[in-house]
């Protein structure tokens, strides 16, 4: 999503008549590709973000089960 317009809008390197207009070309470029690099470092540290919160989640859940788990053992070997 985020890189295919950048290399989409690379061919307008092949446009520009003179130096000044490709040097401006290029600098806009390397501004839109710090703009789409943070946007991906957002994008993945959201999805880490959630990926944390679904493991810890998960985990709290193996943990109750094998409380319970082992209670119900208890139970049983008690009488």
């Amino acid at each position: 999503e985020y890189m295919y317009a950048q290399v989409v809008s690379m061919s307008g390197l092949l446009e520009p008549k003179s130096d000044s207009q490709r040097t401006a070309y290029l600098k806009s470029i390397a501004s839109n590709t710090t703009s789409t690099s943070t946007k991906i470092t957002q994008l993945a540290q959201s999805r880490q973000n959630e990926y944390n919160l679904r493991n810890k989640q998960r985990r709290e859940e193996y943990e109750r089960f094998l409380t319970s788990i082992a209670l119900e053992d208890l139970e049983v070997s008690i009488g």
